[in-house]
């Protein structure tokens, strides 16, 4: 990569900004250069390099003059002598407010678990944020910077740096709809994370390509002549898939490279949102569609604002082709999401920083929600913990049956989508019709569906157990606030008897046996002054009994032993994965397998047409593999008891297990048994 020079980043400037202002970069510019004079990176170019890298990014993102000049001295105040009231006097407030928001997220050691220090600089940061978005574009272009250069750092930095940006860099380029950087950084933390799995799919990939480059640029050539005899203007491209977005979906599905779906990819941009459902309809002529495989992301478009037609058609040989079909503007909206609205939005053509960032608040309801986060002021813990489940977490699209739309995370139940309607909504819900079908008000919510929720006035306080199954912060809220409407007494009743059922769920000894030193450490882990209050608080609900088994007991007295696999396996073939707060389980050896816990589980079901499938299809959704199985039944009631040995790969894993299988029409217990 060649180094970025000041003249690229004004000359690039100037194709979407004729009016540039040439002497405030060159300004910029000169200044950051002098403050960075004696300052070299760790692969010993000179530090300069940084900054005029980032922001030749941004220049992809059609960022504006003051956005430019804030990238080039961001490190300023951070690295050098000078301070953020040097660079407000000379540059200005509004580009010292963006050069203070992109260095609020301080340079820590990252591990797996976050330190105070840097969940606060999150906080800090991602407040700043809500004020100026800018300063989101800036830190990202910063960190892709930071990973294009990564190879120069010692292995442990490499890794920590890489995780970082899993773990808050790219949920944050996902939320702003940044793809092409999004995918970018997810290739490199991929490259830097699993770097035996990199290489083996970079390889395979391009042998893919090799092998079926005549079929997808035959297609291409079939479909374009076709769209130049109907007189329709149109730029047709083949589309690379990014390597990480492959592995995904290996690991997701648990498919071989070769049964995963839409490896190969061809893009079709076209002038008006008329004529891409009418190529819709050319392709499904030209090549059998896959059935189910149509998306309409116009008519119904991602949270982040991501529009789009796909279809997967069948190429010959029964090679599967994903078309993807959209106008230009919807193509710079999916290249670079929130900041094409940003820098190209009609409302804020006088570029008024006030007007841009009113406009792109109200189209993004996450900021909100962070904001919000920050008032009700949760422990650092509560804080990533609701980060990761309400704004970084996938989101689902739902109707109201008045046709208004509501966003939840993936995985949200009925009991969220009632709480976000109105408290009293939630409160009374008792069950729930999605698409006109009547299901359980726990059931999880599907995107696209239209909801409408079952009340009754009988119901006046929530069950206890729904705050272990809702997914957001608010539904959670909620019901711990119900909860505490109830008589102390009640909460203490509760306490006893959800706690008592987890110990028995993962089968661990009785509540009466907890030790006075076991006591004593859960209420200082808690920060409760009593027994009979921590009791209260877990039947309310602001202590959940799963945290009290996680923190009373050690891995190995709930799962015993791990075993490691004794069979050979490709890298590809050996990862084990599993949906942990949205990110990929870390393993310390890239080059061994996970370790994995062989668990028995019993199960109690009343019988039904399907409900063994059922629980094999749960399980396999989660990754977890069924060693053993064996069924007592008892014909004259219907009822069977399962005993299960199955294979996870953490206690995480096991919650979700239990959690999967109760929510099962039929299934009426599951505990672990020793």
């Amino acid at each position: 990569m060649l180094p970025i020079k000041i003249e690229s980043i004004i000359r690039q400037g100037k194709t979407y900004l004729p009016q540039l202002n040439e002497k405030r970069l060159l300004n910029a510019y000169f200044f950051a250069k002098e403050a960075h004079k004696n300052q070299q990176r760790v692969d010993g170019t000179s530090y300069i390099i940084h900054p005029l890298s980032a922001a030749f990014t941004l220049t992809r993102l059609h960022a504006d003059e003051d956005t430019l000049i804030a990238t080039l001295i961001h490190d300023v105040p951070e690295d050098t002598d000078y301070t953020f009231e040097d660079i407000k006097e000379k540059f200005g407030a509004e580009i010292a407010f963006l050069v203070e928001g992109a260095t609020k997220l301080e340079k820590v050691n990252y591990r797996n678990n976050m330190a105070d220090r840097q969940i606060e600089s999150i906080k800090k940061f991602l407040l700043h944020s809500t004020q100026d978005i800018r300063i989101l574009f800036i830190k990202l272009a910063d960190r892709l910077h930071n990973m294009q250069t990564l190879s120069a750092l010692p292995r442990e930095k490499q890794l920590r740096v890489a995780h970082e940006t899993m773990d808050i860099y790219i949920p944050i380029a996902n939320l702003l709809g940044i793809w092409e950087i999004k995918q970018e950084l997810e290739d490199l933390c991929f490259r830097y994370i699993y770097p035996d799995e990199y290489e083996e799919l970079n390889s395979k990939m391009k042998q893919i390509h090799t092998k079926h480059d005549r079929q997808i640029k035959s297609m291409k050539t079939t479909l374009e002549k076709n769209l130049t005899r109907l007189k329709i203007s149109a730029e047709v491209s083949l589309r690379p898939q990014n390597l990480f977005t492959i592995f995904q979906k290996m690991v997701e599905t648990n498919r071989r490279l070769n049964d995963t779906d839409d490896l190969l990819g061809i893009r079709i941009i076209v002038h008006d949102k008329e004529t891409c459902y009418r190529v819709l309809g050319i392709i499904h002529e030209l090549f059998r569609p896959k059935a189910g495989r149509v998306k309409d992301y116009i008519a119904i478009p991602k949270v982040n604002g991501y529009k789009s037609l796909h279809t997967t058609v069948f190429a010959k040989g029964g090679i599967l082709t994903e078309f993807q079909i959209r106008t230009t503007d919807m193509q710079a909206e999916s290249d670079y999401g929130i900041a094409a609205h940003y820098y190209y939005n009609k409302q804020c053509a006088k570029n008024s920083t006030n007007c841009q960032c009113q406009w792109v608040q109200k189209q993004s309801t996450w900021m909100k929600k962070i904001i919000d986060m920050q008032r009700e002021n949760n422990n650092n813990g509560d804080f990533i913990k609701n980060l990761k489940v309400d704004i970084f977490r996938d989101r689902i699209f739902v109707f109201t049956p008045s046709g208004d739309v509501l966003d939840l995370p993936e995985g949200a139940i009925g009991v969220d989508f009632a709480y976000h309607i109105h408290s009293d909504l939630g409160d009374q819900a008792i069950k729930i019709y999605r698409n006109g079908q009547e299901f359980p008000i726990t059931s999880e919510l599907k995107t696209g569906e239209t909801l409408e929720v079952i009340t009754s006035k009988k119901q006046k306080i929530p069950p206890r157990e729904w705050i272990e199954k809702v997914k957001t912060n608010l539904a959670k809220r909620k019901i711990s606030e119900s909860l505490k409407r109830q008589s102390r007494p009640k909460c203490y009743r509760d306490g006893i008897k959800f706690l008592a059922k987890e110990l028995h769920r993962y089968g661990c000894n009785e509540l009466a046996t907890i030790s006075p030193e076991q006591k004593n450490f859960l209420l200082e882990k808690f920060d409760v002054k009593t027994w009979h209050e921590f009791i209260e608080q877990v039947g309310e609900g602001e202590i959940s009994q799963y945290e009290v088994i996680q923190n009373l007991y050690p891995i190995e007295k709930i799962m015993g032993i791990p075993h490691r696999t004794t069979k050979d396996y490709s890298p590809l073939a050996k990862i084990h994965y599993s949906k942990i707060e949205g990110a990929v389980v870390r393993r310390t050896s890239i080059s061994s397998p996970a370790p994995y816990y062989r668990l028995t589980i019993f199960l109690k079901i009343i019988n039904r047409v399907g409900i063994l499938r059922d629980i094999g299809i749960e399980l396999a959704n989660l990754g977890v593999n069924i060693y053993k199985i064996e069924v007592e039944p008892d014909p004259k009631i219907k009822k069977y008891d399962f005993i299960m040995v199955i294979e996870v790969i953490s206690l995480q894993q096991l919650q979700r297990v239990f959690e999967s299988l109760e929510s099962i029409d039929g299934v009426r217990e599951v505990i672990r048994i020793n």
